[in-house]
């Protein structure tokens, strides 16, 4: 990880500087027009990453923005598990989903299934599988034959 004193970037013209032991290092940055957007954002921390022959500068952006004042318009909105809230300064209205009662019961037959044997499986294989998990055979213990 590259702290911002670390490195410099230049976005208007494609310069990136990095500090190394043996001094400061320039390098060309190849960006698309997406990332002019990010040229007005202060640069925070960042990463260079290898992949094969290739650097890649991974960078964090940061910009201060102001906050409007809220108005009627505004509806602030809260997702959870159980349930939704819709909001403003007038009303608030809760939503129960019983999201939560769904998705236990849901995890709890889908690990229920995944316990049991399956129908096509050897009993016998079942079993030792099932005594592995314990610790109670070892990789000398002998099976006898049907």
């Amino acid at each position: 990880m590259l702290d911002d004193h670390l490195f410099g970037a230049d976005l208007e013209n494609g310069q990136t500087s990095i500090a190394t032991e043996s001094g400061r290092i320039k390098l060309k940055l190849f960006h698309g027009t997406y990332h002019k957007k990010f040229k007005d954002m202060r640069i925070g921390q960042a990463w260079l990453v290898k992949r094969g022959n290739d650097l890649y500068l991974k960078a964090v952006f940061s910009k201060i923005i102001e906050l409007l004042e809220p108005n009627d318009k505004a509806i602030a909105v809260d997702i959870n598990e159980n349930n939704v809230v819709f909001g403003s300064e007038n009303s608030i209205t809760n939503i129960r989903t019983e999201e939560r009662v769904i998705r236990t019961t849901y995890f709890l037959k889908r690990r229920k299934l995944q316990s049991n044997p399956r129908l096509n499986e050897n009993p016998l294989l079942a079993n030792t599988r099932a005594e592995s998990k314990g610790g109670l055979m070892s990789s000398t213990t002998r099976m006898p034959a049907k």
